[in-house]
């Protein structure tokens, strides 16, 4: 590697950092304090953040298509109203209405679906699940009483440490690449400091989160922080496979130095859902 290019690319990862850096001391306080005082700011945070990534998801399926915007519009539109129905039904526990919900989107989307090429029209479906299911998970995590605080808390400190002990890892300590034809840029250095961050975060979680909730170390904590991390690592990967799927660098330019929210969220989507499974069927674990 010429000096130029190691330089040009030493700067290019400090400018990066800083765009990072600022981005989450704007962001991090909103988050932070509807996390906190939960209903209804962490709902209404929550719906916020649905109806940007539903915007971002049908952009990314469709940036390969030549679509009529009226038509791209149609597809956006019909997606986010679902997908709000379907959480919120959920949410409330209507599963007859949620499934109408859902069953009416194929009778809507059945009139134009000769219009919309197939692969646009099958990823536009499993939408659904790669954006519902983490959705539907955070929302009843944070509405459990006595854990719901506390299990937040520990989910994003977990993708926090996560992504950024990979993120300094990997261009520090740089070595063999973790998916070089998804995203080139991970490394397996990353990603072990990555699992080792959360191993520690779980392990420290009675002391940094001081609640009854984790009153007590347990080797269980560690080995549920390393695999949320393992989760977070997995779902950042599939949303890079993605976005090399569909011809996006970014799923939008919404956050500097992060792109959209599905690039910021991405850790998210797999390790939200397996941590409501933990709880759902061994909440014990978390009772000491």
């Amino acid at each position: 590697m010429s000096a130029a290019l190691e330089h040009k690319n030493k700067q290019k990862f400090w400018e990066s950092l800083f765009l990072r850096i600022l981005s989450v001391l704007v962001l991090l306080p909103i988050a932070l304090g509807a996390m906190w005082y939960g209903s209804p700011y962490f709902e209404a945070l929550v719906s916020i953040i649905v109806v940007f990534t539903c915007f971002e998801w049908v952009g990314l399926i469709c940036n390969k298509q030549q679509l009529r915007p009226d038509l791209l519009n149609r597809l956006t539109f019909l997606f986010l109203i679902t997908l709000v129905g379907l959480i919120f039904f959920l949410a409330i526990g209507n599963y007859m209405l949620a499934g109408l919900t859902f069953l009416s989107t194929f009778a809507s989307t059945y009139i134009v679906k000769r219009k919309i090429p197939g692969n646009v029209y099958r990823w536009w479906f499993y939408g659904f699940f790669v954006l519902g299911l983490p959705y539907i998970s955070i929302l009843w995590l944070r509405s459990l009483p006595g854990l719901g605080r506390e299990l937040i808390f520990f989910l994003f400190i977990i993708t926090w440490v996560t992504d950024s002990l990979a993120f300094f890892a990997g261009n520090v300590f740089k070595g063999p690449k973790l998916a070089p034809k998804i995203s080139p840029n991970k490394t397996w250095s990353g990603s072990i400091a990555g699992l080792l961050g959360a191993a520690l975060i779980g392990g420290l979680a009675p002391l940094t989160l001081g609640s009854a909730t984790f009153a007590s170390f347990s080797p269980k904590l560690i080995l549920i922080a390393m695999l949320i991390s393992i989760a977070v690592q997995i779902g950042d990967l599939l949303e890079s496979w993605a976005k090399r799927l569909f011809g996006v660098k970014d799923s939008s330019n919404l956050i500097p130095g992060h792109g959209g929210f599905l690039d910021r969220l991405d850790g998210l989507f797999l390790s939200t859902p397996l941590l409501a499974l933990i709880i759902y069927f061994f909440k014990e674990v978390f009772t000491f």
